[in-house]
């Protein structure tokens, strides 16, 4: 009788862990697609709008995105080639087409998940995956992190390749509609197949199975500060070549985050007190009393910590390698003149 008791509350004991241990995902009424929740993948396709179409209209200077079909459940778009659109979340998964080099999920990037868009199916189609959410100032750094698989086929005829390009446009701040305007004009990316087919390939390229060339993950960020409190709209979109023959398709994942404005310039650094004692001795670094250190400071190599707000109380600690961008206003002055008469003896 004893056991059975035991048994039944390690059962009940082990029903409490598990409840309490893996809670459930944020509920549809947590979900706040504006705010940029879904952005990351994490709740699925919530807050994706998914179309599909045709390519085959386009030319080798322009490409035509004729799109025919909007998806409420993008994993049910599908073709010959399986599904166009897909999430991924196995940090061990690698794309086939790239000798399974490419990871489907870039983890290293601190991603969990991402959406494949397109497929290997070459029949001439077109995929686009796009996200409108309004941006405050918990939300205004936006980071894009991107991957591609694509054939080359049609070499000196770009657009007519398959072809993958990321925007992010502008919304009307009165109809919250669209427009044709970028948040910026480095707010565009692209890169077709008219890539070499044989020889050397342009930087983080690389040649996969047969005629399929792969490009590394990449990571773009975008400052949208001055646009707080409109509606802006990432947008990607990838297409098989235009003759029906040969595909291509891309991966995706992207976050937002508060931006931290580094401003005036300050910063802080860290530097360890050096001791009388010998090199790897305890007494090496440290303050001992009746001591004064006279630290002499031979030049400036890094950056520094950035302080991002002068009232806030600083621990200095060594700075850690975080990616920072610097944004600059550069005035060129017209030159002056300074003219005066000399005799020379």
């Amino acid at each position: 009788m004893d056991n059975r008791i035991k048994t039944l509350k390690m059962r009940v004991l082990l029903i409490i862990f598990a409840f309490c241990a893996f809670p459930a995902m944020v509920s549809a009424q947590d979900f706040d697609a504006l705010r940029g929740d879904g952005l990351d993948f994490s709740h699925g396709y919530m807050g994706w709008t998914a179309r599909t179409g045709s390519y085959q209209g386009s030319s080798s200077s322009s490409p035509n995105w004729q799109w025919t079909q909007t998806h409420g459940d993008p994993t049910q778009a599908s073709d010959g080639g399986g599904n166009r659109f897909q999430i991924f979340s196995d940090a061990n998964a690698r794309d086939s087409y790239s000798n399974n080099q490419l990871p489907k999920v870039p983890t290293h990037l601190g991603c969990q998940y991402s959406s494949q868009l397109g497929n290997s199916s070459g029949g001439g189609d077109c995929s686009q995956l796009q996200y409108t959410f309004q941006v405050s100032s918990e939300n205004c750094l936006l980071t894009i992190y991107y991957a591609m698989v694509l054939m080359t086929p049609h070499q000196g005829e770009h657009y007519a390749n398959p072809t993958f390009q990321i925007d992010v446009m502008t919304h009307d701040p009165v109809t919250n509609q669209m427009t044709n305007d970028l948040v910026d004009p480095c707010a565009f990316f692209e890169q077709s197949g008219d890539v070499p087919s044989t020889g050397t390939l342009p930087t983080g390229w690389h040649r996969g199975q047969s005629t399929w060339v792969y490009c590394d993950w990449q990571e773009v960020k975008i400052n949208l500060k001055r646009f707080e409190g409109d509606r802006v709209t990432l947008r990607v979109r990838i297409s098989d070549c235009k003759y029906s023959a040969h595909g291509g398709y891309g991966y995706i994942a992207a976050k937002v985050e508060p931006a931290k404005i580094w401003k005036s310039g300050m910063a802080y650094y860290y530097a360890d007190v050096k001791h009388l004692g010998s090199a790897g001795s305890v007494g090496e670094y440290g303050i001992i009393r009746n001591h004064s250190y006279k630290i002499n400071i031979d030049g400036v190599q890094g950056w520094g910590t950035p302080v991002y707000d002068p009232s806030q109380e600083v621990v200095p600690v060594k700075p850690t390698d975080k990616e920072t961008y610097i944004s600059a206003k550069i005035d060129v002055l017209a030159w002056r003149v300074v003219s005066y008469n000399v005799t020379l003896e």
